[in-house]
């Protein structure tokens, strides 16, 4: 691509022509970005601009966009100059992914600029090139969805017929973003819109409200009739508070009114869902939070609940994040009910949290609200776990009080280096209860010394060393499994989540069957071992039946063998062994569980000759009741895993 760097006058208008473009490019990933309609005659597209002339070489020749994997904005001022001068089939040929460089990945303001110089051809140009590269029975599937829907906004209203047929192929199975195309259309002819809407077949309760929406920008009192018309229920709610929305830009005070007279006022008590009133003033938030707060104090019923006490923590966190100060004042002169001033102060906090200086943040913490700090430990936490890894852990425990140091600690774990086996030791006690529940960073124990972690080990409750124990053996299972094996604590006969047992006996499987099956052998009987002992012929069966079959005889009898003769009746009914998978089912003590381990050997015999298999189940020594139920479950094909 040739380069002129000599000519600042032509370098800073493509440049300002590049950041106008950036700027509509952003602008659409922000929000939509639309044509406005004519005056009179609805227009297909925007206009095309003027062609360049005809000396520019670079406007034929196609373009590389493989400068785009790092671009500069010299790369940005030689697009632009390239597609001011491109033909819509050449456009096109860069925003087709097949065409163009799969490995640019995503690339927001690349992708927003070709859609925006896209959508300046005439839509009936588009529409001939998309289909023209159509690949067969494809229809527009590989096409972006946002272009397909500037296409429909652009066919619309004057060609219904083709702006259906593209918005078939867009991927918007409930209708909500096809509705946001037909916001120009909806406000000049509602009821056609709607019908428009109607004939694509997506759910009303998605695109209804958003063109009630759209028609309240222009005619709120057909907009509010509408939403009188309607049942009870989300859809009016989202409706509602649409409509409340544009009305709250003149006037909040008379918007939340209209809201609680249509009756989406009442909080949801025990329900995470805003009401239509809290969600209003919660998006008002943004805009004017002190008018918000006022209305707070003139209707206060519509915080109560578990979302009204989410609302006013949103609400004060966008205020403190426009004038902290203010925010603070209004609070201290209008004290709120205890868990929404606990909200509000937490929210409150976490902003000004990020102009504190480090000295500060300590003291400015200790003095809240036993409340206000539970809720922004974790904030607290964060901030000081800024600086050196090799003393995170120590210094955030040495900030916080017994009491809530343990929280502490798991809120910054995951910012703890690889090899950290100082902190790591000396904090273990406080940081169990977060290996109890999260597993995340089980890689840090492996990474400890063993020696010293059997140390540290034998300091702890015995809950607890089990736990440190067992998240240590899961994090080695795939690695290192006889690793595992020796880090486990002693076998809980009934773990009541015995998969650990069971991964682990697969794994050293792979490398030492002999020594895997010895060691579930030993287990006491119980839940564990049953799991265990499925999985071993589970996997050891694929590779050596004969061996495994073997191991299965050996066990005592007893629910473990009965489990793992199941698991062998099921392999040897997939293998078409029927004679074996019949004498294993008889050797299964219990009668429920001789049914299932008898189905698993018998499906694949019933199925050839029912006749045969029948003869067969009835040499298992099975009661009529379970003689029927086996033939069943047979017949209706039950035992299939």
């Amino acid at each position: 691509m040739p380069r002129n760097p000599d000519s600042p006058r032509r370098f800073a208008f493509a440049l300002a022509s590049v950041a106008a473009l950036a700027g509509g490019a952003l602008g659409w990933w922000l929000g939509p970005v639309r044509p406005a309609p004519p005056a009179k005659t609805p227009s297909t597209a925007p206009s095309k601009p003027a062609p360049i002339s005809q000396s520019k070489s670079t406007a034929r020749r196609p373009y590389d966009l493989g400068h785009f994997n790092n671009p500069s904005l010299q790369d940005f001022v030689d697009l632009n100059d390239w597609l001011s001068g491109a033909t819509c089939e050449q456009v096109w040929s860069l925003l087709d992914r097949k065409q163009g460089p799969r490995h640019l990945g995503s690339n927001t303001l690349l992708d927003g600029i070709l859609r925006q110089r896209f959508r300046t051809f005439p839509a009936d140009e588009r529409l001939a090139v998309l289909r023209a590269h159509t690949e067969p029975q494809k229809n527009f599937l590989p096409v972006n969805d946002d272009i397909l829907l500037d296409l429909v906004t652009d066919l619309l209203p004057a060609r219904p017929a083709d702006a259906a047929a593209v918005s078939k192929f867009i991927h918007d199975t409930q209708g909500y973003r096809t509705a946001m195309a037909l916001e120009a259309w909806a406000k000049q002819d509602f009821e056609a819109a709607l019908a428009f809407a109607q004939s694509l077949g997506h759910p009303e309760a998605q695109y209804l409200p958003l063109l009630i929406g759209h028609l309240a920008a222009t005619d709120l009192p057909a907009a509010q009739r509408r939403i009188a018309a309607l049942p009870t229920g989300a859809e009016r709610d989202e409706a509602m508070v649409r409509v409340a929305t544009i009305m709250a830009q003149a006037n909040l005070a008379e918007a939340v009114v209209w809201v609680i007279e249509q009756g989406g006022g009442a909080g949801r008590i025990n329900h995470t869902d805003e009401s239509p009133a809290a969600n209003l003033l919660t998006r008002m938030a943004t805009i004017d939070p002190a008018s918000v707060a006022e209305v707070m104090l003139q209707h206060p019923a519509l915080l109560d609940g578990i979302s009204g006490v989410s609302a006013v923590g949103n609400i004060f966190g966008e205020w403190a994040s426009h004038d902290p100060q203010a925010a603070a004042d209004w609070l201290r002169a209008h004290p709120l009910p205890e868990t929404h001033q606990i909200y509000a102060e937490a929210y409150l906090f976490r902003s000004q949290l990020l102009d504190l200086p480090d000295a500060a943040v300590l003291d400015a913490w200790r003095s809240l609200p036993e409340g206000v700090q539970k809720m922004t430990l974790r904030n607290v936490a964060a901030r000081l776990a800024e600086g050196d890894p090799a003393t995170l852990l120590d210094r955030v425990a040495a900030a916080f009080p017994e009491d809530k140091r343990r929280q502490a600690l798991s809120h910054v774990l995951s910012k703890v280096p690889s090899h950290p086996p100082d902190q790591i030791l000396r904090w273990l006690p406080d940081l169990v209860p977060h290996f109890v529940h999260n597993s995340a960073h089980d890689h840090l124990l492996t990474s400890l010394p063993p020696e010293q972690l059997e140390r540290a080990l034998a300091q702890l409750p015995e809950a607890d060393r089990r736990v440190i124990q067992e998240r240590t053996a899961e994090d080695l299972i795939r690695d290192d499994p006889a690793r595992a094996l020796d880090a486990l604590p002693p076998i809980d006969p009934n773990k009541k989540d015995p998969f650990l047992y069971s991964h682990l006996a697969a794994e050293l499987l792979n490398n030492d069957p002999t020594k895997a099956a010895g060691w579930v052998a030993g287990f006491d009987e119980g839940t564990s071992k049953e799991w265990a002992a499925q999985n071993i012929v589970a996997s050891w069966a694929k590779f050596d039946p004969d061996a495994a079959a073997t191991w299965v005889e050996k066990l005592p009898p007893g629910p473990s063998r009965d489990r793992a003769s199941i698991e062998l009746a099921f392999l040897h009914g997939l293998t078409g062994n029927d004679a074996a998978g019949i004498a294993l089912a008889a050797t299964v003590q219990d009668p429920e569980r001789r049914v299932e381990a008898a189905g698993f050997a018998l499906q694949s015999l019933w199925r050839r000759d029912p006749a045969a298999a029948n003869s067969a189940a009835t040499r298992l020594g099975l009661s009529p009741e379970h003689q029927q139920a086996l033939a069943t479950r047979l017949a209706k094909g039950k035992f299939v895993r």
